[in-house]
């Protein structure tokens, strides 16, 4: 049984990059958006489901922070539920549920499996991610360098789901998206991907020439999604990284990378008024009589949750904002995440949901030891850094990637054997 759940979770894990691509192309074809789309969280939440009736006939030893942990996640279910009543509508209910405990479900599932199970859960998970990455990453090369900009209208892209966008709607600067949902969404799975492609060159496994190539590439696909909060989690993962495996050459790379980022600033300074800063470093279109851009709109929208959040400190209701409320009559837009889970379920809801955070990366502090716990906790202030200007983690691609490894790292660390090494 436990070898069939975790065969699941793998598939997930492998077909998650491509889930846009390939259910877009689906509901082009057949319909059924919903089902299309929520179909393999569905399937994550029986795996759930099954992963909790095991656990408990395991009678698992926890430890400390384990028990915490658990207590929190079970406190956050139990504050969704609390809330389920006061939802807008059952749709608008179980889009919230779904976005935003699906990660959690697939973390405590594969942290379970791998702690129980004796095969190494770790080496396949990576194995799937790094070349489910790869492909993405190829398929990004292309769009930035041969492939028109509308090739995805072949796999049912089109007015209502755009295969590429535009820097302020200036046709020089396209965001490509590759098998992804958005630009955006692009930019943030490449913290965990050029991670992985770093890790895995300096660990010179084998066709780790491959894997650098895949990771120079992956830098000209960063550049094309013109993901600002990427552009800046990218360099930081990756300078936190090589500061912390490279101990004994940190004053080095604390001197290159300085040199480096006062260069780069001052570029930007010297040329701000030319037209290629103006759009991508500020994404603002000199040729448009308006100047209102998207920082404006994203930090009025903050204003607002926060002033929301304020005025109504218990809560709104689960699903009433993120992406799970245009699936009802109010569309509630936060650009923040901590600020979309506060919103819908208070201020209790956001602080249950930091506590959560801390104690992730309390358990990857602890054991840094282990190389790749050392790219997933560079990779998870990476995506941290975006979530602050982008509801991040309500995107199924970077959120089962991250937490479905992390579960997988961290429950083969879990183990009793394993404790304290």
């Amino acid at each position: 049984m436990k070898r069939k759940l975790l065969l699941v979770c793998l598939s997930v894990l492998a077909y998650i990059p491509f889930h846009a691509l390939i259910t877009t192309w689906l509901i082009s074809n057949f319909g059924h958006e919903a089902f299309f789309k929520a179909f393999k969280d569905i399937v994550v939440a029986i795996v759930g489901i099954c992963s909790v009736t095991l656990a408990i006939r395991s009678k698992l030893k926890l430890s400390s922070i384990e028990r915490t942990l658990l207590i929190c996640l079970g406190a956050f279910v139990g504050l969704h539920l609390v809330w389920l009543p006061f939802a807008s509508s059952t749709t608008v209910a179980l889009a919230g549920l779904i976005v935003n405990l699906r990660y959690f479900v697939l973390f405590g599932s594969l942290y379970f499996l791998s702690r129980e199970l004796k095969i190494n859960v770790t080496k396949i998970a990576f194995r799937i991610v790094v070349a489910a990455a790869i492909a993405v990453m190829a398929f990004g090369f292309l769009q930035s360098t041969v492939l028109p900009r509308d090739f995805l209208r072949h796999f049912g892209y089109g007015a209502d789901i755009p295969p590429y966008q535009l820097v302020d709607k200036s046709e020089t600067t396209v965001r490509i998206i590759s098998t992804l949902r958005g630009p955006n969404s692009l930019g943030a799975y490449l913290v965990i991907a050029i991670a992985l492609f770093v890790f895995v060159a300096f660990q010179k496994q084998k066709k780790w020439q491959v894997l650098l190539l895949s990771g120079l590439a992956s830098t000209l696909v960063l550049y094309r999604t013109y993901s600002r909060a990427a552009w800046i989690a990218v360099p930081l993962s990756s300078f936190l990284f090589l500061v912390l495996y490279f101990k004994s050459a940190r004053k080095r790379i604390l001197i290159v990378s300085s040199v480096l980022f006062i260069a780069l600033v001052s570029t930007i300074i010297i040329f701000r008024n030319s037209s290629l800063v103006q759009k991508t470093v500020f994404h603002i279109n000199p040729s448009e009589a308006s100047q209102v851009n998207s920082d404006d709109m994203r930090l009025e929208s903050l204003q607002i949750a926060v002033s929301d959040i304020t005025n109504k400190p218990l809560g709104h209701g689960v699903g009433s904002s993120g992406i799970a409320s245009f699936r009802g009559d109010k569309p509630y837009i936060t650009e923040n995440y901590i600020l979309e889970v506060t919103y819908q379920l208070g201020i209790l809801g956001g602080l249950l949901l930091i506590t959560i955070y801390i104690l992730v990366g309390k358990m990857l502090i602890k054991n840094l030891a282990d190389p790749l716990v050392l790219v997933l906790f560079c990779s998870f202030i990476g995506i941290m850094i975006i979530s602050l200007s982008w509801p991040v983690w309500s995107d199924e691609t970077v959120a089962y990637t991250w937490w479905g490894l992390a579960g997988a790292t961290l429950g083969r660390l879990g183990k009793p054997g394993n404790r304290g090494k």
